[in-house]
C-alpha cells in the first residue's frame, strides 16, 4: 500500500482560507512520477558503466556519491520545474498576506465612504498598507530544502 504524502500549504476556496496538500494535485502527482522514472532509468544505466555488481565498499561510496550528485542536481532542478509550472504565479493558489490588524488612513476611510455613497454594491476595495502576495511556490520554498529532501525519500511512494 502506498503512503500518502502529505505537504500542507495555505491557499483560498470558495471565500475560505483553507489547507490543502499539494501531493493531491493529480497533475503534479504525475510529474513527480515521471520525475522518478528518469531517475531510476539514470540510476540504471549508471550502475552498467560503471559494472557495479555486490556490496563493496568501493561501489557502496560510489554508488552514494552518484545518488547524491543526482539529488543536488537534477532532481532538485526538475522538482523545482514542475513545482513552478503547477503552483507559481497561479491566479488560484495565491493569497495576499496583510498585517494584522489592518490599519487604513483617514484618507482611505474617507474614499471608501465616498465610493459607497456613489455605488449601489455590497463592498469595495480597501488599499492596505502592508500586504503581499503569496502563491503556493513561494510556501514550498521557504522550506525547501527539506521539502527536496521530503519528496527524495518517498519518491518511490508516488
Amino acid at each position: 500500500m502506498k503512503k500518502q504524502l502529505v505537504y500542507n500549504v495555505v491557499y483560498e476556496r470558495n471565500g475560505k482560507i483553507e489547507k490543502h496538500n499539494i501531493f493531491q494535485h493529480a497533475g503534479f502527482v504525475e510529474e513527480l512520477q515521471n520525475i522518478n522514472k528518469t531517475y531510476q532509468k539514470a540510476y540504471g544505466e549508471f550502475l552498467k558503466d560503471k559494472n557495479i555488481v555486490g556490496d563493496g565498499f568501493i561501489n557502496d561510496i560510489v554508488l552514494n556519491t552518484f545518488i547524491e550528485n543526482y539529488k543536488k542536481t537534477t532532481f532538485t532542478k526538475e522538482l523545482t520545474s514542475a513545482l513552478r509550472y503547477y503552483f507559481w504565479a497561479r491566479a488560484e493558489y495565491e493569497i495576499v498576506l496583510t498585517d494584522w490588524p489592518t490599519m487604513i488612513t483617514k484618507e482611505e476611510a474617507e474614499r471608501i465612504v465616498d465610493e459607497f455613497k456613489k455605488r449601489d454594491h455590497y463592498r469595495e476595495a480597501v488599499n492596505l498598507p502592508v500586504e503581499v502576495k503569496v502563491d503556493v511556490y513561494d510556501q514550498v520554498t521557504l522550506n525547501f530544502d527539506l521539502f527536496v529532501d521530503y519528496v527524495w525519500e518517498n519518491l518511490s511512494e508516488l
